[in-house]
């Protein structure tokens, strides 16, 4: 495998674990050397249609013989996927799936769920009865992170400790 990648374009690049500078050139063996594992093992033509495939796509990215003589026909590329269509304006994709948004009647339910401030908020003979029935040790710690810099919360925190020992 002789020759070498040129860097065409006018930005400089990193790639292949190296600085590509425009104009800068990377030999098929340094690269081979570095990707090697993630070929797959493959070697001569096959690696470098793989490595123009995978690490250099793209038009800014010559590829040469030691002699430099272009190695691809720089003509056109008939090798490398077209560009996807690009979608309608109403229509939304991620990953080719429709995105829908979701109606709040879909949601978990918000409402029974507990949070660390109503955990705090009432008075501790009603908090203790809402600690019990609290099942969830996310907000179990969430609220004793809070009842720490909240004043006169003391046996809050501490049946909280509790309880934290309890839910496992």
């Amino acid at each position: 495998m002789k020759g070498f990648v040129k860097n065409e374009s006018n930005k400089s690049v990193f790639k292949v674990q190296r600085m590509l500078v425009p104009g800068g050139k990377l030999t098929f063996e340094d690269a081979d050397a570095t990707l090697s594992k993630k070929s797959g093992g493959l070697e001569g033509d096959d690696f470098i249609f793989w490595l123009r495939e995978n690490v250099f796509p793209g038009p800014e990215w010559g590829f040469y013989n030691d002699k430099g003589k272009p190695f691809f026909n720089t003509s056109k590329r008939k090798d490398v996927a077209p560009e996807k269509p690009i979608p309608p304006k109403g229509v939304r994709t991620a990953s080719g799936k429709k995105m829908v948004r979701k109606s709040p009647n879909t949601s978990r339910d918000n409402k029974n769920q507990l949070k660390p401030a109503q955990l705090l908020e009432a008075d501790f003979s009603q908090a203790r009865i809402v600690i019990d029935r609290c099942q969830d040790k996310q907000v179990l710690k969430k609220a004793l992170t809070l009842s720490k810099n909240l004043a006169k919360r003391g046996e809050h925190m501490r049946y909280l400790m509790q309880r934290l020992q309890q839910v496992v």
